[in-house]
C-alpha cells in the first residue's frame, strides 16, 4: 500500500552530520507549510540510512505502507532525497521562496509504494558564483535566513558547490563545497601570491594550504602573469609545484584552474601543461550558443555568466544575451564537447535570471533533455500561472528525472 506522509510522520537518520541536520530541519519546515494537523494520524516513519555502496550523491527510496526508507550514498544523497520528496509529493518548487509560492495545507501527501531512484547528476561539480552580486548580498545580509534561502535554492537544483565571499561556513554546513577565488590561488592574498621569489612563493602557498586544509573546499590554482610566459615553461612548473604541495597536505583534494586571455591559447597549443587531476576551466564568449564547447575532454570545466554589467551603473543586472535559448545551446554544446566536470554559473541576482537558472539546473542533471518541446510546455504552464496569480513570474519547473521518468508538479 502507499505511504501516507503527515506531520505525525517520524523522521530519523543513522548519522547526524551538519548537512543532514539542516536537511531534516528543512524537511520539517516544508511539511509544516504544506500539511495540516487534521485527520487520522498514521503510525509511520521516514528512515534515512547510509549506503556507501551507492554512487556518490545518489539515493534510493523504498516505499511501504509504514515506512519510507531513504538510502543515501553520502550527505548530499540524503539532502537531495529529502528535497525531491518535498518537491514531488509536498509540492514545494525549487524557487518557492523567490516566487512567493502559496500552499494549501492538506492532511496527507501520498507516496506510491515501490522503489524510486535518485541518480547522481551528470555534471560532476555544479554551482553558482555569487561573488559579484552586490544587491543580492546586501539583501541576504539584511534578511533573516537570507543566505540560507539562497543556498537552499541551489541545493534544490542538485548544486554541490558555491563561490561566495560571505557565509562560506554556512554553505559548507548545508552540504555545499565553497570554491576558492580564482584570483587568490590556494587562498593566498593577492599581494602575497604575486611574489616573484620562488622560495617565498613556495612558503606562501604552503602556509596557506596548511591554514585552510581542515575546511572542505574546491581549491584554485594559478599564478600571476601566466599570460606573459610565451612558452609556458615557468607557468607549468609553478602549477606542478602548487599541485604537489596541495596533494601532499590534502590528499584527494579537488582543484581547478581558470584559464582566461592569453593562457587559453597557451593551453590549447599545448605549451601550458596542467596536472592531470586539476580541472581546466574556461569562460565562453557571451554569444556562444551552439559551439561544441570550449575544449575537449571529460576533465574540462565551464565558468559562464548569466548577467552583464549595466554600462551606466556598473551593476551586474543585465540579462544574459539571447536568454534561455542561448544558455541551452551553449550548455548542450559544451556537454557534447566533453565539458562535464565543472559548471559554474555567475549570477548578479536570482530573480532576474530565474528561467535561465532553472534551465541550467535541469541541464547539469540531465544534459540530453529535449529542451525545445519542453520549453513550449513550460510556456503554456507559465501563462496559466500568470493568469492565476495575476502577476508576471519568471520561472516554471522543469521535470526532474525519477527512475528514468519525468515527473512534473503544478506550482
Amino acid at each position: 500500500m502507499d505511504f501516507m506522509l503527515s506531520r505525525a510522520t517520524r523522521v530519523t537518520a543513522q548519522w547526524a552530520s551538519a548537512p543532514v541536520q539542516h536537511a531534516v530541519a528543512r524537511f520539517w519546515r516544508d511539511m509544516e507549510m504544506t500539511l495540516s494537523t487534521t485527520g487520522f494520524v498514521p503510525d509511520n516513519r521516514l528512515m534515512i540510512c547510509l549506503a556507501p555502496a551507492l554512487p556518490p550523491e545518489s539515493y534510493t527510496l523504498d516505499v511501504t505502507e509504514n515506512q519510507l526508507t531513504l538510502c543515501a550514498a553520502d550527505d548530499l544523497g540524503a539532502v537531495y532525497g529529502l528535497l525531491d520528496i518535498s518537491r514531488h509529493y509536498l509540492g514545494v518548487t525549487p524557487f518557492w521562496f523567490w516566487n512567493q509560492q502559496q500552499f494549501e495545507p492538506k492532511p496527507f501527501a501520498t507516496v506510491p509504494e515501490g522503489r524510486i531512484t535518485g541518480p547522481a547528476a551528470a555534471v560532476g561539480l555544479r554551482g553558482w558564483d555569487l561573488s559579484d552580486a552586490p544587491w543580492l548580498s546586501a539583501w541576504a545580509d539584511a534578511t533573516e535566513n537570507g543566505w540560507e534561502m539562497i543556498f537552499e535554492s541551489l541545493l534544490r537544483y542538485r548544486g554541490n558547490m558555491v563561490r561566495t565571499d560571505k557565509q562560506a561556513d554556512l554553505a559548507a554546513a548545508m552540504g555545499l563545497r565553497p570554491v576558492q577565488n580564482p584570483q587568490t590561488p590556494l587562498g593566498a592574498a593577492p599581494q602575497q601570491a604575486a611574489a616573484e621569489n620562488p622560495e617565498e612563493r613556495h612558503k606562501i602557498w604552503q602556509d596557506s594550504i596548511r591554514t585552510l586544509k581542515t575546511s572542505p573546499r574546491i581549491w584554485a590554482l594559478g599564478i600571476d602573469g601566466m599570460g606573459g610566459d610565451p612558452d609556458g615553461t615557468a607557468s607549468t612548473a609553478a602549477l606542478q609545484e602548487q599541485w604537489q604541495l596541495l596533494n601532499a597536505t590534502v590528499p584527494g583534494a579537488v582543484a581547478y584552474i581558470l584559464l582566461q586571455g592569453e593562457t587559453v591559447a597557451l593551453y590549447q597549443e599545448g605549451k601550458l601543461k596542467i596536472p592531470d587531476s586539476v580541472i581546466p576551466v574556461l569562460t565562453p564568449a557571451p554569444s556562444a550558443s551552439s559551439a561544441g564547447g570550449p575544449g575537449p575532454g571529460a576533465q574540462h570545466g565551464l565558468w559562464f555568466s548569466l548577467c552583464r554589467r549595466d554600462k551606466l551603473t556598473g551593476n551586474p543586472m543585465t540579462a544574459y544575451p539571447g536568454g534561455d535559448t542561448a544558455v541551452n545551446g551553449m550548455l548542450q554544446g559544451a556537454w557534447r564537447g566533453g565539458v562535464r566536470s565543472f559548471w559554474m554559473v555567475s549570477t548578479g541576482d536570482l530573480r532576474p535570471s530565474l528561467m535561465e537558472l532553472n534551465l541550467t539546473g535541469a541541464l547539469w542533471c540531465t544534459p540530453d533533455l529535449l529542451v525545445p518541446p519542453l520549453q513550449h510546455a513550460l510556456e503554456r504552464e507559465l501563462a496559466l500561472v500568470q493568469k492565476r496569480n495575476k502577476f508576471r513570474v519568471q520561472w516554471m519547473p522543469l521535470p526532474v528525472l525519477f527512475a528514468g521518468k519525468s515527473a512534473q508538479k503544478k506550482v
